[in-house]
């Protein structure tokens, strides 16, 4: 209601508000003094103003004592100047190392079978030694013997002496 009534006034809203809230308050404290009135000698009628109650005294304010003086700090010593700090030599680059291959995964060995053991081999005996053979004299030339015919036979076929056919 007061934002549209306050643009036709001239007053911002808030004023306005204010101003009407004003007019109602001097409004309901004027109406119980309108009731008693005198007579004037004119005939005008005026409102008897009431007495207005005594304000208390506000009591005084103690003094605010006075703060001490904050005594002056001393000057600090000057801090003597830190000395430069050498350079630190530049740390060399490590080389990148190079990656190592993975190993390749061995495969499972299968299980060796159990070998059987082997049975004891019997002692082979001392073979004992053959004595010195002793050198075989050369046999003289057999001269030849003269064919018999008739001897020696075979079956009814000759043969000669060593056992050849005739």
């Amino acid at each position: 209601m007061f934002s549209t009534l306050s643009p036709l006034v001239g007053y911002s809203t808030s004023r306005f508000m204010i101003l009407v809230v004003l007019g109602l308050v001097s409004f309901a404290c004027a109406a119980p003094f309108q009731l008693k009135t005198t007579t004037h000698s004119l005939g005008t009628f005026h409102p008897q103003v009431p007495n207005i109650p005594n304000v208390p005294n506000v009591p005084n304010v103690p003094n605010v004592p006075n703060v001490p003086n904050i005594p002056n700090i001393p000057n600090v010593p000057n801090v003597p100047n830190v000395p430069n700090v050498p350079n630190v030599p530049n740390i060399p680059k490590i080389p990148n190392v190079p990656n190592v291959p993975k190993v390749p995964k061995v495969p499972n060995v299968p299980n060796i079978p159990n070998v059987p053991n082997i049975p004891n081999v019997p002692n082979i005996p001392n073979v004992p030694n053959i004595p010195n053979v002793p050198n075989i004299p050369n046999i003289p030339n057999v001269p030849d013997v003269p064919k018999h015919e008739g001897k020696n036979t075979h079956h009814g076929r000759f043969f000669h002496i060593d056992g050849s056919a005739m």
